[in-house]
This record gives structure tokens, sequence and C-alpha cells, in this order.
């Protein structure tokens, strides 16, 4: 049995993630049994700034990740660089927990750009229109929630209810190809299924 468990950023998140972590077994690893814990809660700003706060719930998500497999902490960069970010935090990581295996993943701007990196993916679906294109670098889009709104998200989007509907349909290969965010995400999570 592997154990992952998340320390994230948001409302959606903590819905949507787990319904990608399960995709990625599927996709990666079929036949492991894997639990994929929920998600843990704190603010970018606690993750950032309160390790404290940090350490509790790196101490919570070590109690749930009692067999083989790790942690990983995922939150947006905003505007900020995100390998600066990850560094900031990995070095957090391992003075409070150096025991347990850790990946920071930082988001380029917010985690809805990795659906916007599939968006044509998505074409048709949710309210989306059916000629929907991946713009260029979706990465580099700041208002990523906003793009997804304005391109036919039914109504106003809500991360808690529209990002796992989205978790569960883009097109991860494409993601994965052009988002560089996730391409670390799906790497991380392979590797703590490989080292089961």
């Amino acid at each position: 049995m592997v154990d992952i468990a998340c320390i994230v950023e948001g409302h959606g998140e903590v819905r949507s993630i787990p319904v990608i972590l399960r995709r990625i077994v599927e996709m990666s690893a079929p036949g492991l049994q894997v639990a994929v814990h929920k998600p843990f809660r704190l603010s970018r700003g606690k993750i950032l700034n309160r390790d404290d706060e940090l350490g509790r719930l790196l101490n919570l998500a070590a109690k749930a990740v009692r067999n083989d497999g790790g942690i990983i902490i995922l939150f947006d960069a905003d505007d900020e660089c995100p390998r600066d970010l990850a560094t900031r935090v990995r070095n957090k990581v391992l003075s409070l927990r150096p025991d347990k295996a850790v990946n920071v993943v930082v988001a380029n701007r917010e985690t809805e750009a990795w659906f916007i990196a599939s968006a044509s993916s998505l074409a048709g679906e949710s309210g989306f229109p059916i000629d929907l294109e991946t713009p260029g670098d979706p990465e580099g889009i700041r208002d990523a929630k906003g793009w997804i709104e304005a391109r036919g998200i039914s109504g106003k989007y809500s991360s808690s209810v529209d990002q796992p509907r989205l978790a569960a349909r883009f097109d991860m290969v494409m993601a994965e190809r052009n988002s560089r965010s996730f391409a670390k995400f799906l790497k991380d999570v392979r590797s703590l299924l490989l080292e089961a």
C-alpha cells in the first residue's frame, strides 16, 4: 500500500487534487494499491511564512503516510518565481520533517493553468465552446480563473465546484507537454509510486 498525503493552498485543490492523483495512479501504476488521503489546506501565506503551521500540517500528513509513499505540498506561484518558492519551502520542510519524502510543487501562476495547458481537450465540455484552443503560453496567463470563466464555464467560476470537474476531464499528457509545473507534479507523483 502506498500512501499519498497533500498540503494544498485552496478549497478547489482539496477536491481536485485527489481526482488528479487517482488518474495518475491509473495511468502510471495500474493495479498498485494507493491510498490518496484528503488534502490538508494551508494558505499560501502560511506555507511561506508560518513554520509552526506548516510543521503542524506536515506532522498530520506524516501520520497519514504510514506505508510507502510521501507528501506533496502544492501552492500557486502567483507572480513569483516557482523555482525560488519551491526551494524556499523545500528547505523549511527538510528542517521540519527530514524523515519523510516530501515533494514541493509550485504551480506557475495558478493550478488552473494546468487545465488551460490542455484547453483544447476540454472543448465542448463544461460549457466551453467546441472550438476552444490551447493558448501558446498557458502558464503566462495571470488570471487563469478569469480565462476559464470568460471562455464558457457555465456561470461564475467556482474553484471548489469546477476544479474537480476539470480535473476529471483534462488531457494530462497535453498538460504535461504545455505546463512545466504540471510536468513537475506528474514526475513527483510518479517518483512516489515507483519508490513503493
